[in-house]
């Protein structure tokens, strides 16, 4: 993975965007928020950070299914052409006088210096009449989807995508490209077959190049939430018609009657973009604006699999790398391997988590929402930067289970983490008990690790599950979605 290009960086406030005041690059994009201004209040930090974990989720590169070559070729594409993700507060005719003619200083060179397509607005600011977490939900999902079809996908697939950038030669002097590739060929049998409705883009002139590059974006929204089978689930009344038919809400309905559509979906589309599950995007678009981000940006070049020093950690008792006094070697110190991030106890503050093959210790270490540090200092009550405890597997406390046994389940994890047999996966409050459940699987998938978290970030307890147990606990507690991140 080229990590240059997958970049978390901070919310920054600026003074060179014209009346957007905050920005933050990610994965290739610049996510900018407006100040207050026109009567309306200011984009809230914290959504401008959920439009920009928004970005991360789509584009994770570690998603099922994923082309990572084509996924980097597409973000490259949006540095390169300077794409620009515009957030308000509202919506666009709230604002007055309007945000466009010259009536904001900066407007203009701000928008014609960048690739811009839709806005995103933030719903249920005060005096706002209110909205649902599914409306922000789809709100977010589909404009970014817009951005991404507009300027991401023809950096993958440039055959299949048709790049249209208003800032080009061409544009401008309407020279425009033949209308060509497979989201066009797509679109129009779409139409032919009845599964979508362009008739409220007559205005922009039938058959015109503005009228497609319209059709093909809302097109491709409209697919990829069919094909996710999220317009039933996020869509207000759970409908899109007349644009898109209610008679094709199904992958085998779209198969049918849209072919190229499925084509364009199964082999392009979900190969650089990833289905976010119902479980993130519920608990970060909360209604009233109550989730939180868990946007972290980067504080360390920390690369997936790379090994790291991490010099102070200690256990929850204080002793250095959970060595009594100053036993740890050095092949300890040096030898954290980073796994990636998550929010161990449901905070709102993200763990950067290391496994230690030589230990055969794991480590939460907590970032710092502001300077993207950890705090070594707090490791014990109320702290979750720390060498996580060692349990006792229950089955060996009723005695069912022969303690350093095979069947013992802390046995079991030590080894797996001494032969580096673990890759983290997820974490959530899957069974509703109040307690986070991190799951890890073994690195050729034969079996996956359920790790349940005390309320300060210690672990309780863990088990083993096969591919059927696993799939069988998350389905009956809803998290069907899930699945697919851990297998």
């Amino acid at each position: 993975m080229n990590l240059s290009f997958y970049n978390s960086g901070k919310l920054t406030n600026v003074s060179d965007h014209g009346p957007f005041n905050r920005t933050i690059a990610v994965y290739g994009l610049e996510v900018a928020g407006l100040r207050g201004i026109g009567g309306n209040s200011a984009v809230d930090d914290e959504f401008i950070r959920k439009v920009a974990q928004t970005i991360k989720i789509l584009l994770d590169p570690n998603g099922k299914d994923i082309d990572k070559n084509a996924q980097l070729n597409a973000i490259k594409k949006l540095k390169e052409i300077d794409t620009l993700q515009r957030v308000g507060a509202g919506e666009y005719t709230s604002y007055n006088p309007r945000l466009d003619d010259g009536n904001y200083s900066g407007w203009d060179i701000t928008n014609d210096s960048h690739s811009v397509t839709d806005f995103i607005w933030q719903y249920n600011l005060p005096g706002e009449p209110m909205k649902t977490s599914n409306d922000q939900i789809t709100e977010v999902l589909e404009h970014l989807l817009h951005t991404l079809v507009r300027f991401a996908l023809p950096g993958a697939y440039p055959d299949v995508f048709l790049l249209i950038d208003e800032r080009s030669e061409n544009y401008k002097s309407y020279q425009q490209p033949i209308l060509s590739g497979l989201l066009y060929e797509a679109a129009k049998e779409a139409i032919k077959n009845k599964v979508f409705d362009p008739s409220s883009y007559y205005h922009l002139g039938q058959d015109s190049y503005d009228y497609w590059k319209t059709v093909m974006v809302e097109y491709q929204y409209a697919l990829t939430f069919a094909e996710w089978n999220y317009i039933k689930k996020y869509v207000q009344g759970g409908s899109l018609d007349p644009e898109w038919s209610d008679s094709f809400l199904t992958v085998d309905a779209i198969k049918n009657h849209n072919p190229l559509g499925h084509k364009l979906f199964d082999e392009y589309i979900s190969k650089v973009i990833v289905k976010p599950s119902e479980y993130q995007l519920e608990e970060m678009f909360r209604a009233d604006n109550l989730g939180i981000s868990n946007y972290i940006p980067d504080s360390e070049d920390y690369q997936l699999d790379s090994l790291y020093t991490l010099d102070n950690i200690k256990d929850y008792d204080g002793n250095f790398h959970g060595y009594l006094g100053d036993s740890a070697s050095i092949e300890v110190i040096s030898g954290y391997k980073y796994q990636g991030k998550l929010d161990v106890n449901n905070d709102g503050i993200i763990e950067a988590i290391f496994t230690n093959s030589v230990s055969g210790r794991w480590v939460t270490a907590s970032i710092d929402p502001i300077t993207g540090a950890f705090d070594y200092t707090k490791h014990g009550v109320g702290g979750t930067t720390r060498i996580v405890g060692i349990y006792q597997d229950p089955l060996v406390a009723n005695g069912t289970v022969e303690k350093d046994s095979v069947f013992d389940g802390s046995r079991t994890f030590i080894n797996d983490l001494k032969l580096d047999n673990l890759i983290l996966k997820t974490v959530g409050d899957f069974d509703s008990d109040g307690f986070q459940e991190l799951y890890w699987s073994k690195v050729d998938n034969s079996a996956y690790l359920r790790a349940v978290m005390h309320a300060d970030g210690n672990i309780q307890y863990a088990n083993y599950q096969n591919l059927q147990q696993m799939t069988d606990y998350l389905t009956s507690n809803d998290f069907i979605d899930t699945i697919k991140i851990i297998a």
